[in-house]
């Protein structure tokens, strides 16, 4: 009977390591496929490049000018195996470029023909007031509780809700398409942001798909685009209303847009008082110099004079209390308007604010068994402890 043969990690990754040194072959080999990914560290440029099938990880230990992802390459090189973290590479000594890659030529194709059907000019509005806003986003990522965060933060009041889709992998494509059409046929947002974190260009094709062009262009909602790191573009974001760099960038838009009509609001409240109050001023002066003028005259001409004057008197009069209606029926609507975007009228909905050592509780993790925690509703405070955390 044989004896099992039993080996340490390291010999049997210098086994390897030496079948991958003695095979003469992978000493100078010449490799065809397309960037995926390029970056430089110091003075190495680390890439990746692809078929339809497969990818290699690739590094040569030299500056290279940066390559256009989807660039077709031949590079020739050694194949490596690092026995430290068993880890096969590529090492190039030369980097030729052969032109556009299959994927990348694809893509610029598509990006043409939608181009010329108008699907990414259908461009909508910013609604001027926005009360909901939709995330069609990752439950996994951290982007959803980003935005949220910069909103708290910036004192903004609207109603977030939130799509979960899976941003990644085959079935992405239709999980979004499917949110899409949820807000096409429900009253449901007046901003929907679709988003997710950064990621490699592979990472990213599911935002290059048709389908989900095709979905953002024809949302009847404003759709803002929030897809990858700032230098990333996609399809998704040409058919969006808006692109923004990044999700915390499209979160901080938001919340400038309300906090920009808020203050308008206000402004134009001061305003409206201001001008009333100049209003009814000037037109008391001026019945009172009419009133001083009617008394200079004498005899039979004080009785016409004061006619005049009764007569003017109740045009004035009728005139001020037109304009009073008028600006204070504007005052109302835009009382109305400024309420609906009130905390206490939040409140008043059935929402609740928590507060742990008079600040702010914002998210579950910030709380653990046994604290005590007061929750505020609209008509008063209780005081509770948090006996339960799933």
């Amino acid at each position: 009977m044989n004896k099992k043969r039993i080996l340490s990690v390291s010999e049997l990754t210098n086994y390897i390591k030496g079948v991958f040194d003695d095979e003469l072959i992978l000493h100078s080999v010449v490799v065809v496929g397309e960037i995926e990914e390029f970056k430089q560290v110091g003075t190495n440029t680390f890439f990746t490049i692809k078929d339809e099938h497969s990818r290699l990880s690739c590094s040569l230990f030299s500056c290279y000018e940066d390559i256009p992802l989807g660039t077709k390459v031949e590079i020739t090189g050694a194949v490596n195996f690092w026995a430290k973290n068993s880890k096969i590479s590529f090492v190039a000594r030369e980097i030729k470029k052969v032109g556009e890659g299959e994927e990348a030529l694809a893509l610029l194709k598509l990006k043409a023909t939608l181009q010329l059907e108008g699907v990414f000019s259908n461009k909508k509005q910013l609604p001027k007031f926005i009360n909901r806003v939709l995330l069609i986003t990752s439950d996994a990522g951290a982007v959803r509780h980003d935005f949220t965060e910069i909103l708290f933060n910036s004192k903004a009041k609207v109603d977030v809700k939130f799509y979960p889709v899976r941003v990644q992998g085959d079935e992405a494509v239709a999980d979004i398409i499917k949110a899409l059409d949820v807000v096409n046929n429900n009253d449901i947002a007046d901003v929907v942001v679709v988003m997710r974190g950064g990621g490699s260009a592979g990472d990213l094709s599911v935002f290059n798909s048709e389908g989900i062009a095709r979905a953002v262009s024809s949302c009847r909602v404003f759709t803002i685009s929030a897809v990858g790191h700032e230098t990333d573009t996609t399809l998704c974001d040409y058919a969006s209303d808006l692109r923004m760099p990044t999700p915390s960038a499209s979160a901080s838009f938001v919340a400038e847009k309300l906090l920009s009509v808020y203050n308008k609001v206000v402004t134009l409240g001061l305003l409206l008082a201001e001008n009333l109050d100049k209003l009814y001023n000037a037109n008391y002066a001026r019945a009172m110099l009419a009133s001083f003028s009617v008394e200079r005259f004498a005899g039979d001409r004080i009785t016409l004079a004061t006619a005049n004057t009764k007569m003017l008197s109740a045009r004035l009069n009728f005139a001020v209390d037109n304009l009073l209606q008028e600006k204070e029926m504007l005052l109302a609507s835009l009382s109305v308007k400024l309420d609906s975007a009130s905390p206490l009228k939040m409140l008043s909905k059935g929402y609740a604010r928590i507060e742990k050592d008079k600040k702010a509780v914002v998210s579950a993790k910030y709380l653990k068994l046994g604290d005590n925690i007061n929750i505020f509703y609209s008509d008063g405070k209780v005081g509770a402890k948090v006996m339960e955390k799933d």
